[in-house]
């Protein structure tokens, strides 16, 4: 049954948009969350269906708070912090969420590193 966790959704349901969302680009179709899920749960359910290119520094700070989709979502980031090195969200800035990354991470993408340190200035 598609809509479970792992499985496409038919051929041709899946709307042409300006970009992909995480589950396109992953190829990995979570569905909807149990219906007793915690907030935090049902937001990365829903966020990983908004097209990349269009989650807020909001979203990002939550998704990468859980360490999700970095390879993805880090450029998305660096993006919005290259235009506003200082765009707040609802916990503080988003530099500070991407700045908490693991150090793995910045070793194995050090060219993002760089961006990153950049917008610091």
């Amino acid at each position: 049954m598609w809509g479970e966790r792992g499985q496409r959704p038919p051929p041709g349901g899946v709307r042409e948009r300006r970009s992909r969302s995480l589950e396109q680009i992953e190829d990995d179709y979570w569905g909807d969350p149990p219906p007793d899920t915690t907030y935090l749960i049902s937001t990365c359910h829903r966020l990983r269906r908004v097209p990349v290119e269009e989650l807020e520094a909001e979203d990002l700070r939550i998704l990468l708070g859980q360490l999700m989709s970095l390879r993805t979502l880090v450029p998305r980031a660096l993006r919005l912090l290259e235009r506003d090195p200082t765009v707040r969200t609802h916990f503080g800035t988003l530099f500070e969420a991407v700045q908490r990354l693991p150090d793995a991470y910045w070793r194995a993408h050090p060219d993002q590193h760089a961006r990153l340190l950049r917008t610091k200035r």
